[in-house]
């Protein structure tokens, strides 16, 4: 119910109010003034209701139509009149159009719409944006649907644009049929249904079409490349059927591919597509060692070697490479100006590949350095090398004691001198992933490389584990060796908010104490990540939380943001009588949090090594201050003398033996590579995945090989192998794992496009000239020149930035001749020159129809009947209904009521 006035609704109690104030005074019974009071504020309640305009609205599906525009003035080589045409295709989606609620009528026009029963003027010529405009006029208020229009293409096509989005604007979308060649009529013809080839090549690539031809009439199917024949081909079939040619290998330029239909020496069917055959892509190799740079060539790649000291003067050329592909060692040498315009270009769309070198240090380095923040993996320093074996101490015996040797190393030397040995922690972290974390997507993300943090600071003697919540609860990393703590975020990978209402906290709780119930460790710690309360509420925290303050186990709360209900993760922390509340007032704030929170958790292990070794002394020294006993005491047995230094924490056992490869995610840089066929490799860099970054490979024990991330349009890819890997090296398809990988970062289409580019577009009265500039240009001009087949030259004109998306013709060329068009910017580098093809006629035919032209007026492709009709949606509307009559009726029919009740007896 929606009020328009709901000011008004606050006089209702009032008005109740007064009469509550007025009944009192009058005399009567009890019953008689309750009846009274109820009476007169149900009347004015209701009127009051009636004044505030109550409405409501419901979603009613709009009126379908289907409306075939028949241009009468065609003149077409058919057996059938285009009247015939237009009825034979309503006859067509009869079925479709019932089937789904549709009206389908009949318009001619010629230069305005007609009848669908008059005669066919004799016109020569039709307007297309006059028959649209009368077919906008068939569509009652509020109907929907469609226009198709029956033409050939040759009439008046001004206007036709302007029409179109007026009918797209009252949702009408409209596509077209070109006669006689997409004639529905004519399905029995020899057709071709698709073509298949990339606008763009940069190599060798493959020709298909899909054709149908009727039964058991034998075709030819021919392929042409700039009018030449390449390849003809014998087919029968009386169904669509896939031709597949050879594959092409262009030279670098603009060609024409057209595959016919022919029987007979006859051409039914044409279909054309014109393809750009590029240079290579160009890729800047930063790299010390020659086997990316050999692997690259050998893939067709064309390499361009560089300095990190010339890095900054070619990125700022007009000519920027698709790709740069270098080592640490390389990133690390960059200057500082050099390092910032690489990361603006790769924001632009500059495709950035970084392999590991040969240097550890400067894989490190890299975390630190100014490219940090778009590198898909943090690189981490290596373990130090373990001390070398101490030897063995002689068998001899220890000289006799002068003073009273120290005790053997006890409890409290160990905890004194390893407390983390001593006094292990269990850190159990409990992440939020409810809907409310993915706004903004910084809260789960920072969460996560929070937790990775907190892993971290921990001691190889500790243990991990992560726990996530939503309207579910499940434990996605149980406790774990802190040794793995470097592929905690690989696990987390999978860590995604949930949709669904709920924020189980509780059962958070819950599942934390069964899983701290397991664990043997004299310190547990839990940390509570969350950016709300829990939903839905309900659950008293106490019976879950008070046994595990008995338990001994701390509680961390961080509230995430504004939304955090911080008084009930107070509640929390005072049932476990032992813990902190942590608020982030933003997401990146908690890696901060998390870390310290662990660091005075490990402080306060340290504090309490020191007093379990205080009270152990005070225990010996009052051993020592006792009386000896009358029976001699033995000699004590020898000690060995105490170790000068302490023994060096173990480190993480590196695996001796390679492991295969594991594909984790399809992506670009994978492609046509089968998983089974990964190789087995030894231990790569040290890394961490960030939570943001896409990990592509890694080892069988989730150690991170290879992963992606986006920068604004560029995409950048990170290996961690090193590049003398045995298991890498001996596995052949290597380098077309490079060139792949390095193909999938390339920059795309048009990204740098510094300088003014020429367009030719072939309209139906000629070719014609625009020049397209950079964004934000507002000053300059070039000067265009037309450079025909036979050399002959011709000027165009000067073109500026205010001439807008105008166009200039070009002279005349015989069909499929090959033009340039040269632009020259004058004190300022050349735009590449432009080559382009005259277009050729579409068949020889003089009454073709001109489908191209149709479809460049209407401006989308043209469609077939039936797929347009299934596709075109059901909208609804809103419609809103007024309720105030409902209440008035109410107060009406109140009315008597309240006077019945007010009715005064009759005096005696």
């Amino acid at each position: 119910m929606t009020w328009d006035h709901p000011l008004l609704l606050w006089a209702v109690p009032a008005a109740a109010l007064m009469v509550a104030a007025f009944e009192l005074r009058v005399p009567g019974s009890a019953a008689r003034r309750v009846g009274r009071f109820l009476a007169r504020t149900a009347v004015l309640a209701c009127a009051i209701a009636a004044l505030a305009a109550p409405s409501v609205s419901r979603h009613v599906p709009q009126p379908r139509r289907v409306v075939i525009a028949v241009d009468y003035a065609t003149r077409t080589p058919l057996a059938a009149s285009a009247r015939e045409a237009g009825h034979a295709l309503r006859e067509t989606l009869r079925d479709v159009a019932a089937a789904k609620g549709l009206a389908v009528e009949v318009m001619p026009f010629t230069t305005r719409p007609g009848s669908a029963d008059a005669p066919p003027p004799p016109t020569a010529r039709s307007a297309l944006g006059a028959g649209l405009a009368g077919a906008r006029l068939r569509f009652r208020e509020g109907e929907t649907g469609g226009v198709i229009v029956i033409t050939d293409g040759h009439g008046d096509l001004g206007g036709a644009r302007a029409a179109v989005d007026a009918l797209r604007a009252d949702a009408i979308a409209t596509t077209g049929i070109a006669i006689p060649d997409s004639l529905p009529a004519r399905a029995a013809s020899a057709r071709i249904e698709a073509l298949d080839a990339p606008d763009q090549a940069h190599g060798v690539f493959a020709v298909r079409a899909r054709v149908h031809l009727p039964a058991p009439a034998p075709h030819r199917v021919v392929l042409r490349v700039d009018g030449v024949e390449t390849e003809a081909l014998e087919r029968a079939a009386d169904a669509p059927a896939s031709v597949v040619f050879k594959e092409l290998d262009l030279p670098v330029g603009l060609h024409e591919l057209s595959v016919t239909l022919e029987r007979g020496g006859e051409a039914q069917a044409l279909a054309r597509r014109l393809v750009a055959v590029a240079a290579p892509p160009r890729v800047l190799a930063l790299v010390r060692g020659a086997a990316w740079i050999k692997a690259l060539e050998v893939q067709g790649l064309a390499i361009v070697r560089g300095d990190p000291a010339g890095l900054r003067s070619i990125l700022a050329s007009g000519r920027i490479p698709d790709a740069v592909v270098a080592d640490a060692e390389s990133l690390v040498a960059l200057p500082a100006d050099a390092a910032h315009v690489l990361r603006a270009r790769v924001h632009d769309g500059l495709g950035l590949v970084i392999v590991a070198g040969a240097d550890t240090a400067a894989w490190a380095a890299l975390a630190k350095g100014p490219l940090a923040g778009l590198l898909p993996l943090v690189p981490q320093p290596e373990p130090p090398k373990p001390p070398p074996p101490r030897p063995e101490p002689k068998d001899e015996p220890p000289p006799p004691p002068i003073e009273k040797p120290e005790e053997a190393e006890g409890p409290g030397l160990k905890a004194e001198r390893r407390p983390e040995e001593a006094l292990p922690i269990t850190l159990l972290l409990l992440i939020d992933r409810s809907g409310s974390m993915a706004v903004p997507i910084a809260k789960l993300e920072m969460a996560i490389l929070g937790a990775q943090r907190a892993a971290e600071a921990l001691s190889p003697w500790d243990r991990v584990g992560v726990i996530s919540f939503a309207s579910d609860v499940r434990l996605d990393v149980p406790v774990r060796s802190a040794r793995t703590a470097s592929t905690l975020a690989a696990w987390l990978t999978g860590v995604e908010p949930d949709i669904r209402p709920g924020t189980d906290i509780a059962g958070a709780l819950r599942l934390a104490r069964q899983v701290m119930e397991k664990e043997r460790t004299p310190i547990k710690h839990i940390i509570l990540l969350t950016d709300g309360r829990q939903y839905p509420s309900g659950p008293i925290f106490g019976p879950v939380v008070k046994p595990m303050g008995r338990m001994g186990i701390t509680i961390t709360a961080v509230g995430i943001g504004r939304g955090a209900n911080l008084s009930q993760l107070r509640e929390i922390v005072q049932w476990a009588a032992r813990g902190h509340i942590r608020p982030a007032r933003s997401p990146s704030e908690i890696p901060r949090i998390l870390t310290r929170d662990t660091e005075q958790v490990a402080e306060k292990r340290r504090v309490d090594a020191e007093a379990i070794d205080a009270r152990l002394h005070d225990d010996r020294k009052k051993a020592e201050a006792a009386p000896p006993k009358d029976e001699p005491k033995p000699p004590p047995p020898p000690v060995a003398p105490p170790r000068s230094d302490p023994e060096p924490d173990p480190e993480p056992v590196q695996p001796v033996a390679p492991l295969p490869l594991v594909a984790v995610r399809a992506h670009e840089a994978l492609r046509g590579f089968a998983a089974a066929d990964l190789p087995a490799v030894g231990a790569p860099r040290r890394a961490l995945a960030r939570p943001t970054a896409a990990l592509l490979l890694t080892r069988s024990d989730a150690t991170p090989v290879l992963a992606a991330s986006r920068e604004g349009l560029g995409r950048v890819l990170m290996w961690a192998l090193p590049p003398s890997d045995p298991g890498a090296l001996a596995w052949a398809p290597l380098g077309r794992l490079f060139a792949q990988t390095t193909r999938s970062a390339l920059a795309p289409e048009g990204a740098f496009e510094f300088l003014p580019t020429p367009r030719v577009r072939e309209t139906p009265d000629g070719a014609s000239l625009q020049v397209l500039w950079p964004p934000g240009a507002s000053s300059g001009h070039v000067d265009a020149r037309w450079i025909g087949p036979a050399g002959s030259s011709q000027p165009i004109g000067t073109f500026t930035p205010d001439d807008g998306e105008a166009g200039r013709p070009l002279p005349p060329a015989a069909p499929g001749s090959r033009c340039r068009i040269e632009l020259t910017l004058p004190g300022g580098p050349t735009p590449p020159p432009l080559t382009y093809l005259a277009a050729r006629p579409a068949t020889t035919a003089e009454e073709a129809a001109d489908a191209r032209a149709l479809a460049t007026a209407l401006g989308a492709a043209l469609e077939d009947p039936l797929t347009f009709v299934r596709g075109l949606p059901q909208l609804s509307r809103r419609e809103r209904r007024a309720r105030w009559p409902l209440f008035l009726w109410l107060a009406i029919l109140l009315l008597p009521l309240d006077v019945f009740l007010h009715r005064r007896a009759h005096a005696a």
